[in-house]
């Protein structure tokens, strides 16, 4: 970590400010940030439309709705 703080502080003073943190902690969340843009973009085109968006929500809400019935045939 000392090598990343040294790495980041771009005025030299030995700190971290908000900015050179923020510059930081951006780098060290940039991968998976790449891997969640890449799970959506299911079509890969390099950009995430509304549809693309949307679609693990409904895949949750299905996941839910199926869910649900499993445990209601369940009781019978």
């Amino acid at each position: 970590m000392q090598a990343r703080l040294s790495e980041f502080d771009a005025d030299g003073d030995g700190s971290l400010s908000l900015s050179e943190f923020e510059t930081l902690h951006s780098a060290m969340i940039r991968e998976s940030m790449v891997d969640r843009f890449q799970h959506l973009d299911a079509d890969g085109d390099g950009t995430v439309s509304p549809s693309e968006m949307v679609a693990p929500a409904g895949r949750m809400s299905m996941r839910e709705r199926m869910g649900a019935m499993s445990t209601d045939n369940s009781d019978n």
